[in-house]
């Protein structure tokens, strides 16, 4: 089954999810290269106060998920957690985001960045991660 008959078999609230998560993710492409972090910290703050929502985070994992393999660009995990983050954001989700570091079995240092909502990871952690920024 090719990407276009995938999509169309999609119900109709998960196509314009995946249409928004790849909207998301546009703008995190361009915005990233143009902007220092300081500028893009305030992006990724909630702040005012969330309340419970009816939406399901589970379908925000899937359409990030499957807009980051559309986009002809390899999604980094920074992209997919806050292109996420602003989906979550929208629907006054409460998040966690945190970007962290750790070092690869050659010693390298390697960054990473994650997101989750009520124990459910939207871009999973992976590994042990030392936290530099974390965003509730």
């Amino acid at each position: 089954m090719n990407k276009l008959s995938k999509f169309a078999a999609l119900p109709g609230k998960e196509k314009l999810l995946f249409l928004e998560a790849f909207q998301c993710l546009v703008s995190v492409r361009i915005l990233l290269p143009l902007l220092t972090f300081k500028r893009i910290l305030p992006l990724l703050r909630q702040k005012e106060s969330i309340q419970a929502s009816k939406a399901d985070p589970a379908l925000i994992r899937n359409a990030v998920a499957r807009a980051s393999v559309a986009t002809p660009w390899t999604s980094t995990c920074l992209m997919k957690s806050m292109a996420a983050r602003w989906m979550l954001k929208r629907r006054r989700l409460r998040s966690h985001m945190g970007i962290g570091m750790a070092k690869d079995i050659k010693g390298k240092l390697v960054m990473h960045a994650w997101i989750g909502v009520d124990g459910l990871d939207i871009v999973g952690k992976d590994q042990t991660y030392q936290e530099l920024f974390v965003f509730e």
